[in-house]
């Protein structure tokens, strides 16, 4: 549990260096929120990194978005273009969050191996 619990955070920090420096910056509200978590429990664990306390103000940027009036003419008052910066983020990082899993992985299992007293050769 503490083993994959670690190799998630580990697996954060190449997303993390990729994605602040592209997080838009206006009132400085999206980086004050960025939060990584991890929930689930046993073998069901799952890494987020978002930016809770803020709306939809993160996906308005990512995927843009088209403001209408009412009914009955439902006109268009304004509109944003979309200005991703977490996709990109992801897709930059993605083989050095794997790899950064792997390694800490690997440093668990070996970490635990040296403590119960087996050697490489015998796992």
């Amino acid at each position: 549990h503490k083993a994959i619990q670690t190799a998630l955070l580990a697996a954060s920090v190449p997303v993390l260096e990729a994605l602040v420096p592209n997080i838009p910056v206006h009132t400085g509200n999206l980086r004050e929120h960025l939060d990584v978590s991890i929930t689930g429990e046993a073998k069901d664990h799952e890494l987020q990194i978002g930016f809770p306390g803020t709306g939809n103000l993160s996906s308005w940027l990512e995927y843009g978005f088209v403001e209408t009036g009412h009914l009955p003419e439902k006109k268009v008052l304004g509109d944003a273009a979309p200005r991703p910066f977490m996709r990109p983020a992801l897709e930059e990082s993605k083989e050095a969050a794997v790899e950064a899993f792997k390694i800490s992985i690997d440093a668990s299992i070996d970490a635990s191996a040296q403590k119960n007293g087996l050697d490489e050769k015998a796992a």
